[in-house]
């Protein structure tokens, strides 16, 4: 096992201590696996949030405190990131189209279902864009 995974295996310990979380989700270039040194680590953490956005983020930046890797937070409620994602929220889509889920809780299975609800109506992301399919704020809740 890398260093780095290490790192990010306590990382993620730590957010599930402290969070009521929904899930954890590593996208990005850490998770393709074309990362370079300088690349950080891009986390899609769902939880129950009651902080404004920015709050959110320095809570647990607070809460990783010395992990020696570089951990962007992308901090949403699920319903947040389900209203995001409907709206092809760059953020969102590309999370859940390449990531790898390292927390499952309550509730991601909605998230998820309206993931590829969208997909099977012909959600696509390019390298420079999401591209919605027709109708897509109609997705059941």
């Amino acid at each position: 096992m890398n260093c780095w995974e290490e790192y990010l295996r306590e990382a993620v310990k730590r957010l599930e201590r402290s969070l009521d979380l929904v899930g954890v989700i590593l996208f990005g270039s850490r998770a393709r696996g074309d990362w370079l040194s300088w690349s950080d680590y891009d986390l899609l953490i769902i939880g129950v949030f009651r902080e404004r956005y920015l709050d959110r983020i320095k809570s647990i930046l607070d809460i990783l405190g010395d992990i020696p890797i570089h951990i962007e937070p992308h901090p949403y409620t699920l319903d947040e990131a389900i209203n995001m994602l409907k709206r092809g929220n760059p953020i969102i889509v590309h999370a859940l189209e390449g990531g790898r889920i390292l927390i499952s809780g309550r509730g991601l299975e909605k998230l998820l279902e309206t993931y590829w609800e969208l997909k099977k109506r012909g959600l696509k992301m390019t390298d420079t864009t999401v591209i919605m399919p027709p109708s897509s704020k109609h997705i059941k809740e």
